[in-house]
């Protein structure tokens, strides 16, 4: 029995537990911003209202449902955050634009002018609050140039636009499928059909802005196990990339894609190596174990401040004891590693299923916002947590598992080395992952109390993978 946060996640460390579905109402706009859907019912305004799954991207569920219930065609620009009383339900407001369809609409709905809009009388206050909220941000949006790549009108027909004209480039064709996974004022992911394999376009915004630069670096390298990039726009700090074609690791149902994921993520690692300054420079982490035995006293003083505020047992609550053994084994584990003398190279600090895809006899890695350097073990022990947690008969595959990741390793390092660091990067990895995660937050990774218990859950399997190797001696 776990605490809400506390739960174990894809790559050994946390997912959070599930919470009921959210109703997203919708802002749509048409004509330069000039109008907005409304339907009238007993003499109020009334937004459209879609129903979202919790923890969900927005895009994918909002635009199918305004195409079946609507007979709309729209993009997503943002999500729109109210204040909200401790009473009020659970509700989100996005903010999109009508690209077609205005005139075979359903249901009784209706476009208004914004200025009727503004002062319209709607059934509940906070819909009036967010339809004006979003009013005077489209206004404000026409006078400043910082305000989002992808809040205006008509910035879709731009990126459209833009990414024709790549494609004509590599003697492609766009095609009129799209389909939308991700927005906000900075940050978009959007699909294209083409008359070849469908492509992507993905912006990025601050805080993620190296994600372009990590991006584009790797894509210089000598693999086929990373994106291939058509293009990129610097202004947007957009990239334009191939699909992969592939399934998405929790999709494959044959137990040799696991396999063929281990061996691609050893060759992608061994082609990165040469080039591990030239990815720290783009901005990967620095993960590796000198750096991150610096952080361990730090890290450890953070969960001190949370253990005592766990608000429910079990789990088992944590104590100095606890903290005392983390940090020594910790260390010792973090030298055991420097000792060997592995060499540094590309890691992957969001393994999870979906940055995983899967085509043939190959394995794509996507998604590189957490790349980081270091040891290359702790990215397989996050291949080998979510084996354990979502793969076909773990304890069975993972022999072979572990055999296709070290095969080509075996070229490169001893059997002393390989055996050391098996021992030691389990430990490790997870403290790894909790730098990667909450190393920039500081302090404030200790709020709401849903992050204190990220930091209580992972300590607890710091824990547990420092009592399996106390008595492990040091190489």
């Amino acid at each position: 029995m776990v605490s809400p946060g506390e739960t174990r996640g894809a790559s050994g460390c946390m997912r959070r537990c599930a919470s009921p579905p959210t109703e997203c109402r919708l802002i749509i706009t048409r004509r330069g911003e000039s109008e907005v859907l409304v339907q009238w019912r007993s003499g109020f305004l009334r937004l459209p209202a879609v129903t979202v799954p919790s923890r969900q991207r927005l895009a994918p569920h909002l635009l199918p449902a305004i195409r079946t219930g609507i007979g709309l065609d729209a993009i997503c620009c943002y999500s729109l955050d109210l204040e909200e009383g401790p009473t009020a339900p659970a509700r989100r407001y996005c903010v999109l634009e009508a690209l077609s369809g205005e005139d075979r609409l359903k249901g009784g709905w209706t476009w208004i002018g914004t200025g009727e809009a503004a002062k319209g009388r709607f059934r509940e206050e906070r819909d009036a609050q967010a339809c004006r909220g979003a009013l005077k941000r489209m206004a404000a949006c026409g006078h400043h140039v910082d305000s989002g790549n992808f809040t205006r009108a008509g910035w879709f027909t731009e990126v459209r636009t833009w990414v024709r004209s790549q494609l004509s480039r590599h003697g492609m064709i766009l095609g009129t499928g799209w389909e939308q996974y991700n927005m906000g004022p900075d940050f978009e992911l959007l699909r294209f059909a083409t008359d070849g394999p469908a492509v992507w376009f993905k912006a990025v915004g601050a805080p993620n802005l190296r994600e372009l630069a990590i991006t584009t670096r790797l894509a210089r390298l000598d693999s086929d196990h990373v994106p291939t990039i058509l293009a990129h726009q610097a202004a947007w700090h957009a990239w334009l990339m191939l699909d992969a074609g592939a399934t998405c690791l929790d999709q494959a149902t044959d137990p040799r894609a696991w396999r063929i994921v281990a061996r691609s993520l050893a060759r992608l690692q061994l082609a990165a190596l040469p080039h591990v300054e030239e990815l720290s420079a783009a901005g990967c982490d620095d993960l590796r174990p000198c750096t991150l035995s610096d952080q361990i006293q730090p890290f450890l003083s953070r969960v001190e401040k949370v253990i005592d505020l766990q608000p429910t047992c079990p789990p088992r609550r944590l104590s100095r004891t606890d903290l005392a053994l983390a940090e020594r084994l910790l260390r010792r584990s973090c030298r055991a590693l420097e000792v060997l003398s592995v060499p540094d190279t590309l890691g992957h600090s969001d393994f999870n299923p979906g940055n995983v895809l899967i085509e043939e006899e190959r394995a794509v890695f996507i998604d590189w916002m957490l790349g980081h350097t270091g040891h290359p073990f702790l990215t397989f022990e996050y291949l080998c947590a979510l084996l354990r947690r979502i793969g076909p008969t773990p304890d069975k595959l993972l022999p072979s598992l572990r055999e296709e990741y070290l095969r080509p390793w075996r070229r490169l390092l001893s059997a002393e080395q390989i055996a050391k660091s098996l021992q030691f990067s389990p430990l490790v990895a997870v403290f790894a992952y909790a730098q990667a995660c909450t190393a920039k937050q500081g302090d404030a990774s200790i709020e709401p109390p849903e992050s204190g218990g990220f930091l209580r859950a992972l300590t607890r399997r710091m824990c547990e993978e420092a009592r399996r190797i106390e008595e492990i001696p040091c190489p």
